[in-house]
């Protein structure tokens, strides 16, 4: 799973677990390993190694991955998402880079089939709009993941927008993960960009998208519905009122695009369904 991108020292230790959610390594501190919600603490990692630990996850060269690394994060192979923190490069009022990283942390990517099937069959009977929402971590991903594979096996024509590479990610034999049989991915582009030309190129029923955060992606979203086609998406939250009341949002909100709404917690483990509500 990770082989090439973490030295042996930590791959020993990651071996013993079955799952694992994260991999959270600090500069000077023990490194953690969660797995099933717990927490396992290990040895620090000395300056050189955890070094060597950032060498490894950037291919050797930080300059190359400078484009997603300003962002905070990077997608390696398998769709599993490091984020970094560190010091941040600005260049004419924008963050041009991350240097002298401090933490990072390892998000796995996994595939739970069947963990939508309740979602879809209280939502999707006639295939509405969804909104799913969550703070960080919750498996909004994970639902967006499996509710793809669900839609495209029904009959479906489904386009991913995948901004990270990390709902449906390829290596050289294809798709990672089981997508289903009328699933399209357009990955590392912007979504307002893979919403419209996923529209132009695979005519969609249903369009999915991660992560909703800017007064673009609302825009595409509303053009893209109006359109005819349905939207399934999530964003960072607590409640449907967070969504509400973002001003990015309104337009959405105005023209009640989203009808659907399913809200996750991790009070009973990761992808705890809190509510489930219609608007």
């Amino acid at each position: 799973m990770l082989e090439s991108y973490l030295p042996e020292y930590i791959l020993k230790n990651i071996h013993k677990f079955k799952t694992i959610q994260e991999i959270r390594i600090r500069l000077g501190k023990p490194y953690i390993i969660v797995s099933e919600n717990q927490e396992y603490i290990f040895e620090i990692l000395t300056d050189e190694m955890f070094g060597q630990v950032v060498k490894m996850l950037t291919s050797h060269s930080v300059y190359a991955v400078r484009e997603n690394l300003k962002n905070g994060f990077i997608t390696i192979s398998g769709g599993h998402r490091v984020g970094f923190s560190g010091t941040c490069v600005i260049r004419n009022g924008e963050i041009y880079h991350i240097k002298d990283i401090t933490g990072i942390n390892i998000r796995i990517a996994k595939q739970y089939i069947g963990i939508s099937e309740g979602i879809y069959s209280l939502l999707m009977d006639k295939l509405r709009n969804l909104l799913i929402i969550s703070p960080p971590g919750c498996g909004k991903t994970t639902y967006l993941r499996d509710l793809a594979r669900i839609i495209s096996n029904n009959g479906y024509n489904v386009s991913v927008i995948d901004e990270r590479g990390e709902i449906f990610p390829y290596n050289d034999k294809g798709c990672i993960f089981d997508s289903g049989l009328r699933c399209d991915t357009i990955n590392l582009c912007l979504k307002s960009d893979g919403i419209r030309i996923m529209l132009r190129v695979m005519n969609p029923d249903v369009i999915i998208c991660d992560e909703i955060a800017t007064k673009e992606d609302a825009y595409s979203i509303q053009s893209a519905s109006a359109s005819g086609v349905k939207i399934i998406a999530s964003m960072h939250g607590i409640s449907t009122d967070d969504y509400l009341k973002r001003p990015e949002f309104s337009e959405l909100v105005l023209n009640k695009v989203f009808s659907d709404f399913v809200v996750l917690s991790k009070k009973n483990g990761v992808g705890t369904i809190d509510k489930v509500s219609r608007l």
